[in-house]
């Protein structure tokens, strides 16, 4: 079997060119003998790469953190400026190749700001939200690995993070463990997972520092985008939401994480209920 996938001409936040991405991009499994061409001669700035066009900026981008390597397609770009985060793809319970992956390509990036060198405080910040993330693609997901990457932005103070998981939806683990919650939206699910005391664990037991506590540290800090079946949610700076339906599903969950770096403080701030992370609270 062949496949033919054209890329879009631009994707971004908004929800038609999310899930057309989507949707050109959910084939079935592939078996010995099929081939998958990655057409990018709709894209801006085309240059073109084997047969199809690709843009120079696409290119290097996907060159530098070693997309086009991890697909088959021979490339590789110097990251002159080192503000790349390679992808992982590993094992989401692997705390170990986990840590020296953050250790490697973030904490000792050149951007990482120094003065968090000297408090943990900023580097737990991060590692908070990223291992929750992890952890819980293990735990209530159905998948065992995780890929992530990111970059960082020295012009802007920021560094982009992404976790995504092919595993089980958010809104499709949630209803089928909690059947009263079946009438809302996929954005309303996403939203009810991430508020306070909400699990479907008996009793709510504690197992983790939950997604609400990630979602509220993260206020201060930067932004959060969820994105999973036909949902995307996204918590702004200092708290705002916003709902974005999709018109494709994406069987999994991608989370987007952009950490404003200057105003995560370099010491631990004075304990709120905003910037604090709860063990009571649960993720789904």
């Amino acid at each position: 079997m062949n496949y033919h996938i054209v890329i879009p001409e631009k994707v971004d936040n908004l929800a038609p060119k999310i899930a057309n991405l989507i949707r050109v991009l959910d084939i079935p499994s592939l078996d010995a003998g099929d081939s998958v061409h990655l057409d990018f001669s709709h894209t801006e700035m085309e240059a073109r790469v084997y047969s199809s066009g690709m843009s120079d900026k696409i290119k290097e981008a996907f060159s530098k953190n070693g997309f086009l390597k991890s697909v088959g397609i021979p490339s590789e770009t110097t990251d002159t400026y080192n503000t790349t985060i390679p992808i992982f793809n590993g094992y989401s319970q692997n705390e170990y190749a986990i840590k020296a992956y953050l250790d490697e390509f973030v904490f000792n990036n050149e951007h990482w700001p120094r003065s968090y060198n000297n408090s943990l405080f900023g580097i737990e910040t991060i590692n908070s939200a990223i291992y929750e993330f992890t952890r819980n693609v293990n735990e209530h997901s159905g998948s065992n690995r995780v890929f992530m990457c990111g970059q960082f932005y020295p012009r802007n103070n920021n560094l982009r993070f992404c976790i995504v998981d092919k595993g089980k939806s958010i809104p499709f683990n949630i209803r089928n463990l909690l059947p009263n919650l079946a009438a809302l939206t996929d954005c309303d699910v996403i939203e009810w997972a991430t508020g306070k005391g909400n699990s479907t664990k008996p009793d709510k037991v504690a197992g983790g520092v939950g997604l609400y506590s990630i979602k509220q540290s993260m206020i201060n800090y930067g932004e959060v985008t969820i994105l999973s079946n036909e949902g995307l949610w996204k918590q702004a700076l200092l708290g705002g939401h916003r709902h974005i339906p999709l018109t494709s599903k994406f069987g999994g969950t991608i989370i987007h994480l952009n950490f404003f770096l200057d105003k995560i403080p370099s010491y631990m701030p004075s304990q709120s209920e905003d910037a604090t992370i709860n063990n009571d609270d649960i993720f789904f």
